[in-house]
């Protein structure tokens, strides 16, 4: 079924004013951006089993920032105790936000079960080590080991300045070359409404890959809220899908990076111009996909669009409801 959202096609509307819009579009607070793509990396990695690489493991589907990402592995499989190889983040200031959210990707070899291997996420307070929030995150075994997975955390702003530790440790001996990948991880203020999940592969050109925002209020009950679009290949046009969960699949010559599985919904055609600027409204109260927009939800949209005789998509965005 295709569903639509309409594309912004006034006559009066002129390149410029698009550019404009695009150019005053929402833009979130980042309080923290790691996209563990090389060794400068900001964040302290514990010594051993722990690096930064672009030779990621066969069995991973796709890559979400398309360069290297933070592994923490253990080869030896002769010790158990949670936290021992990790990665620590340089100091966060979570008052800066009115709502701060933590989000990354991560994938893994195996189970991920709290019992034989572990992926802990922790919060400690920068002055004071104080341990803030602890958790295991698991999930389950095949088919879901090798995939990507979208992590979101809201956080507090009263913690103050803070420390984010990624740590993993295995026990299952019967599953040699245990490892755990993460990448892209932002600390963001949710109240500003949007931030990039996903980031766009190149264009068959060779240029950059197109890149969304958004404008107006992200509310169930918006009517303002336009995807502005740049960087798309000019004198075509690009569609699009919304749905409330993430996924990684390579497709065409670059990522989808939205579930689908009956859940998405497509999105109306709209031209990319001379300039490479589609633009979309989006209705929370269309049936269609307006279920999506409940209060505190993550929507996430991205685009594709024809692109050297294949096909190619937009980075990602995650639109956070704010009530």
């Amino acid at each position: 079924m295709f569903i639509v959202m309409n594309p912004v096609k006034s006559p009066a509307l002129s390149l410029s004013l698009v550019a404009a819009l695009a150019g005053s579009a929402v833009g979130q607070i980042t309080l923290h951006h790691e996209p563990f793509d090389d060794s400068s990396t900001s964040w302290t990695l514990d010594q051993g089993d722990v690096e930064i690489t672009a030779a990621l493991p066969s069995q991973i589907v796709g890559h979400p920032s398309g360069g290297a990402a933070l592994r923490l592995y253990d080869p030896s499989l002769t010790t158990y105790s949670a936290g021992s190889t990790g990665a620590v983040s340089p100091p966060v200031n979570l008052s800066d936000a009115d709502d701060p959210w933590l989000t990354f990707w991560m994938t893994w070899a195996h189970e991920l079960d709290c019992g034989w291997d572990q992926s802990v996420l922790s919060i400690h307070s920068a002055s004071t080590g104080q341990v803030l929030h602890q958790e295991c995150l698991s999930t389950n075994d095949s088919p879901t080991r090798g995939r990507w997975s979208l992590v979101e955390r809201e956080l507090d702003p009263g913690w103050g300045v803070v420390r984010i530790r990624l740590s993993f440790e295995t026990f299952d001996f019967n599953y040699p070359a245990q490892w755990i990948i993460y990448d892209e991880l932002r600390v963001f203020d949710a109240a500003d409404g949007t931030t990039s999940i996903c980031a766009p592969l190149p264009r068959a050109d060779g240029a950059a890959g197109p890149r969304l925002s958004s404008t107006g209020d992200v509310t169930s009950a918006s009517s303002d809220l336009r995807i502005h679009g740049s960087g798309f290949v000019p004198f075509t046009f690009s569609a699009g899908f919304i749905g409330p969960a993430t996924a990684i699949l390579p497709a065409g010559r670059g990522l989808r990076c939205i579930a689908g599985g009956g859940t998405s919904r497509r999105l109306a055609v709209a031209p990319t111009r001379a300039a490479g600027t589609p633009v979309w409204s989006l209705d929370p109260n269309e049936p269609s996909y307006g279920w999506m927009f409940g209060p505190g939800a993550s929507v996430f949209v991205q685009t594709y669009y024809r692109d050297g005789g294949s096909f190619n998509f937009s980075e990602a965005l995650r639109l956070k409801v704010t009530d």
